[in-house]
Parts: structure tokens; sequence; C-alpha cells
């Protein structure tokens, strides 16, 4: 999946006020995920603290020379997006997952943002131990 940044939500012309349909997809796509690893392994929800690692890897532009991809590949992606909006977004896409309650939950978190060939997401929940 590619990284998707939490959009702000909008205000249509009758005053209501909606979420983007690309953050709604995205947030899909990852509770569709944890949903199916959740099955896969037997993981039950969690209900304490969580440590939460997500890794966003940003698909180097393909105009870019291949001298230039080389060069920035699994290096830090600065002038992509805010690390804030992909990480809140992966966050509320998971609190429809079942994984845990609410992101609340979340004491511990590393996140990093890395520039890549292929645009991804990996993320990790584990209960946290003492």
């Amino acid at each position: 999946m590619e990284p998707v940044p939490k959009g702000r939500p909008r205000h249509a012309k009758n005053g209501r006020i909606y979420t983007p349909q690309k953050t709604k997809r995205a947030e899909l796509i990852i509770s569709n995920h944890v949903k199916m690893r959740m099955l896969e392994t037997g993981t039950k929800k969690i209900t304490g603290a969580v440590d939460l690692g997500i890794l966003f890897t940003m698909g180097i532009p393909k105009s870019w020379s291949q001298k230039k991809r080389d060069e920035y590949t699994d290096k830090p992606c600065e002038k992509s997006t805010d690390l804030d909006n992909l990480i809140k977004l992966c966050a509320d896409g998971m609190n429809h997952s079942g994984i845990w309650d609410d992101d609340a939950q979340v004491c511990r978190l590393n996140a990093e943002m890395i520039w890549g060939i292929e645009p991804s997401v990996i993320i990790m929940v584990i209960p946290w131990e003492d």
C-alpha cells in the first residue's frame, strides 16, 4: 500500500462536514489488512497499552535519475508529507480493525519515513511489556 496522509475534514456546500474519499479508502485498506492478519495468526484484541511501530516507504519519483535514486534509497524522506498525518491515518484505520479498542492505548510509538523504490507501509503492534 502506498502511504496516504490523513486528509482534513471537508465542508460540503450544504454545510455538512465529510471525510475525503482517499482517506476513507486508505483507512479501510488498513483495517481489512489488519483483520486478515489477525485471523491468519490467531491474534486477539489487545486490551492494555500498545507499542506501535510503523515504517513508511515513500516511492522515489520516476523522474529522478538512477544516480539520485541510488543515493536516496532507504534514506530519510524529509520533503514528502507530514509524518504525523501518516501515523494518524494508520491509527484510525486500526481503530476499526479490532486490534485494540482505541488508538489512545498506544503508549510507545516509533515511526520512520524513508525513500524507496516501492512505496509501502509496514505496521508492527506489540502489547506493552514491562
